[in-house]
Order: structure tokens, then C-alpha cells, then sequence
């Protein structure tokens, strides 16, 4: 059975880059029992779930049924220190859960669904079907690759800076050659503007993709410095499965 979202996601989950393991009869049990009593909850408040899910209230309600269906299973290592208050009142549950923690990711994705990467695949290519948020209602509009709406600029930021705790977070790029990029300097500095008009200050920084054994790439290392101010270098190699990126901060500077 598919559930509206909790409000914090009791889920495994992947970068892409692997295989997400499959959640266990305990994991499922939280999820389920935890949908019932957010429903229970948001009833007993005079609330609808949408505005209760919102709530601390909602977040303890989650976590004290993790606690009770792990108890239950037999586990003693460790729990979630909440009152069986929190479920219903905002004070106990605000002076436990609320804070205000930064959080920095220093590695995102997206890609331009309308980009000119488009016209070098293969007619029938579908690249990113496969990844988890591709299956957002966008891809149900007319068109064989409208799914990679769901992975453009503006689900990218409603997901991170809209939907989520996310502080900061350093834009970053896949594999590839200049001419084919899913996501170019350019689309990722107006993605960088939109964020920068939002609350806060030089909240998405970018990252500046290099391949070393591309024709270009080194020489225009300067340019996506100066012109495009990235903060950080994502170096390629070519045949590379897995790649590191180097935080090295050239501008602007952390706080």
C-alpha cells in the first residue's frame, strides 16, 4: 500500500549509485503503525494530516512509534527520548525536536530536462528513468522523456530548499563531455540566482567539472572560476565508476 509522506522518512535510500536495501517486517511495521497514529493524531487535534504533518507534534508521533514497534521486537540498544506528550503537545515536543542545526550536503544533483544534451541521445535512450524521484506526476504529461521534469531545477528546488532542513548544499556534476552535459555551468549558475534571491545568503554553491584528459578542460578551469565563481573543483577521470569530489574552496568563502 502506498501512504501520503510522514513527516520524517522512516525509508531506505540510494544516491542513484546503488540499490537500496529493502526495508525489514520491523522497518514496515514503524511506517505503517506511524501513518495511523499521524491520522489518529491529526483527528484528536481538529487538524487535517497536511497541517499536522507539519508539526513537531507529527515528527514525535513518528518517532515514538518507532520506539514501541522496536521495543516490541525485542530491541534495547537505544530509543527516542521523547514523552508520550509529544505526540499531541507542541511544548514537549518543540524543547526536544526543535534546533537549529546546519546542514550542509556536499554533493547535488539535477539535470536540465529541456537541455541540447537531449538531441545527441538515441531515440529511444530514456537516461535517469531509473532513478528514484523519476516517477514524480510531472513524467504522466504528454512526451516519452517528460519524466526528467521531475529531476530538473524546479523539483531540485522545491526538494532541497523548499521541502527539506537543507543549509547549503554544492551543486555538482555526472560524468561527461562538454557537449553532452545533462547539466550545464550556465543552467546551474541560474539555479544559483533563484536560490540566492530566497531567505539566507549563499545558500547553493557549485561545483566546477573538470576532466583532465579532455581537450579544454584545464584551460577553462580559470573561467569557471572567475566568470562563474565556483566554490569547489569535481574532478572526472574518464572511465571512472565512482568519483571524489575535491572541496577545495577557491570563492566564496565559507562562513
Amino acid at each position: 500500500m502506498k501512504y501520503a509522506p510522514l513527516p520524517i522518512k522512516m525509508d531506505s535510500t540510494s544516491n542513484g549509485e546503488f540499490v537500496p536495501p529493502t526495508l525489514s517486517k520491523r522497518e514496515l511495521q514503524i511506517n505503517q503503525l506511524a501513518h495511523e497514529q499521524v491520522e489518529l493524531n491529526a483527528n484528536k487535534l481538529g487538524l487535517d494530516r497536511r497541517t499536522f504533518v507539519m508539526s513537531a507534534c507529527a515528527a514525535a508521533t513518528t518517532l515514538l512509534c518507532a520506539n514501541k514497534v522496536n521495543a516490541a521486537a525485542g530491541l534495547n540498544g537505544g530509543f527516542y527520548q521523547l514523552s508520550g506528550d509529544a505526540a499531541l503537545e507542541s511544548e514537549p515536543a518543540t524543547e526536544v525536536l526543535s534546533g537549529n542545526e546546519f546542514i550542509f550536503d556536499i554533493q547535488g544533483h539535477f539535470v536540465d530536462p529541456d537541455g541540447r544534451w537531449l538531441n545527441q541521445l538515441p531515440e529511444q535512450a530514456k537516461p535517469f528513468s531509473g532513478m528514484p524521484g523519476a516517477n514524480c506526476p510531472l513524467a504522466d504529461m504528454p512526451g516519452d522523456k517528460t519524466y526528467l521534469q521531475c529531476l530538473g531545477p524546479k523539483q531540485f528546488v522545491k526538494d532541497v530548499f523548499l521541502d527539506s532542513d537543507t543549509s547549503m548544499m554544492v551543486l555538482s556534476f555526472v560524468p561527461s563531455r562538454r557537449e553532452s552535459e545533462p547539466l550545464t555551468i550556465e543552467e546551474a549558475d541560474a539555479t544559483r540566482r533563484i536560490i540566492d534571491e530566497m531567505e539566507g545568503d549563499q545558500r547553493l554553491l557549485l561545483h566546477g567539472r573538470v576532466n583532465p584528459n579532455q581537450d579544454g578542460d584545464l584551460q577553462g578551469m580559470d573561467e569557471l572560476a572567475e566568470k562563474w565563481q565556483v566554490s569547489a573543483w569535481k574532478p572526472i577521470p574518464n572511465g571512472a565508476r565512482m568519483v571524489t569530489a575535491s572541496l577545495c574552496i577557491t570563492s566564496p568563502a565559507l562562513p
